[in-house]
């Protein structure tokens, strides 16, 4: 059908096409995924990707969907880990936003 389609024209379309699909109950994780990637393509892994990887966390996190969220909040903690390195502030954000589901779900 082709209405979740991603008509992106830069980063910045592709980063508020994230921004407007996590704002849905429940999300669309296709047109999610689809979303991501055109971020990807265009930015590469950075800043704006963490950023967003942390907020789609959020997202499922506050939609209880715990499963989802620890998935987000994982890959946005490795590749802080990865781009800015182990002592980074995006390191400690990313761990601070898993440990706090991890601690509401018990785990």
């Amino acid at each position: 059908h082709g209405h979740g389609r991603l008509k992106a024209v830069g980063p910045r379309d592709a980063a508020a096409r994230v921004r407007v699909v996590i704002q849905q109950a429940p999300i669309d994780e296709r047109e999610l995924h689809a979303a991501l990637q055109a971020v990807e393509i265009e930015l590469g892994a950075g800043q704006e990707l963490f950023e967003l990887l942390n907020e789609v966390g959020q997202a499922f996190h506050d939609q209880m969907r715990y499963a989802e969220a620890e998935r987000y909040y994982r890959r946005a903690l490795a590749l802080a880990e990865t781009v800015f390195g182990p002592s980074s502030s995006s390191v400690s954000l990313g761990l601070n936003n898993l440990a706090d589901m991890l601690r509401e779900t018990a785990r």
